[in-house]
């Protein structure tokens, strides 16, 4: 009887210690769904931060571009009253400051002064002139197809022994059979001369310029971006933000007016199109510009 009892109580053992080990093997298993289960979540909490951000982000450029856009077109406007306002006393102080320059041979310092004044009103004038092209939109001109390519090329080969002079080295990227964009090539052209210049500029003496256009996809219609890339001393943050503004620039006194990226703004915009800049101090600058194809 000792032994039957002893038997039974084994096989209780035995019994409890399998439910035991099953209950254990059953949490682990729980354990392990709820471990994956948390991960998948935690995995999609994380995407949809990050979409969340780059659309906060999108958000906030496509905004940006609505006040620049809004900023130019109101100093484009303005602009072109003033202008014609101040070009008439300005040619009044012109001809005045030639009559006198005519009369007077034998003083030598007020001629000095008087040149001083005809160097000043003519850098009046070219500013003057440089905002009524920018503020007035050319409607005498129909655009065309253009080969972006081409226009690219048109104008590297107009810089590129100069450059090559000053140890500037200029590397194409250019897709094959790239859509043809409906432009006017004189401004197109001038908003390229612009970029590669401003590129030379903050190389100085020595670096690398790189200019690639490619296809894209970019609110479902197909674009053409366009990339100058210089090796140069870079912006910061502060500078970026204002580079497209008139007036601003980061060139000593006399070295420029700036109205340069001003005007390739308003050219682009009149384009349909964006550009936009990234840079770093000495990082250098890329300029991308974003053109709808025909």
């Amino acid at each position: 009887m000792e032994q039957n009892n002893q038997q039974n109580g084994k096989q209780s053992q035995d019994e409890e210690l399998k439910l035991l080990l099953f209950q254990i093997d059953a949490l682990n298993r729980l354990l392990e769904v709820q471990e994956k289960t948390a991960i998948e979540q935690t995995k999609l909490l994380y995407e949809e931060i990050l979409e969340r951000k780059k659309a906060e982000e999108m958000l906030q450029i496509a905004q940006n571009q609505i006040v620049m856009s809004r900023k130019l077109a109101a100093i484009g406007q303005l602009s072109a009253g003033v202008s014609h306002e101040v070009l008439n006393p300005l040619n009044i102080i012109s001809l005045h400051t030639q009559m006198q320059l005519r009369k007077i041979k034998d003083n030598p310092e007020l001629i000095k002064y008087l040149n001083v004044i005809m160097n000043e009103a003519k850098r009046i004038e070219k500013i003057v002139s440089s905002l009524l092209k920018v503020s007035r939109e050319n409607r005498d001109k129909e655009p065309s197809p253009v080969q972006i390519q081409a226009e690219l090329e048109s104008v590297l080969a107009l810089v590129e022994k100069e450059y090559a002079v000053d140890n500037i080295e200029i590397r194409r990227d250019f897709q094959p059979d790239l859509p043809l964009v409906k432009a006017d090539k004189d401004e197109i052209r001038q908003v390229f001369l612009n970029l590669i210049q401003n590129a030379k500029y903050a190389m100085r003496d020595q670096g690398t310029l790189t200019v690639s256009a490619e296809k894209i996809n970019k609110e479902e219609s197909g674009h053409v971006r366009i990339k100058i890339s210089d090796t140069g001393e870079g912006m910061s943050k502060e500078h970026l933000e204002k580079i497209f503004e008139p007036f601003f620039t980061t060139k000593p006194e006399g070295k420029g007016t700036g109205l340069g990226l001003y005007i390739v703004h308003g050219i682009i915009e009149r384009h349909r199109g964006t550009i936009a800049a990234e840079s770093e101090p000495g990082q250098g600058t890329t300029f991308t510009i974003d053109l709808p194809a025909v």
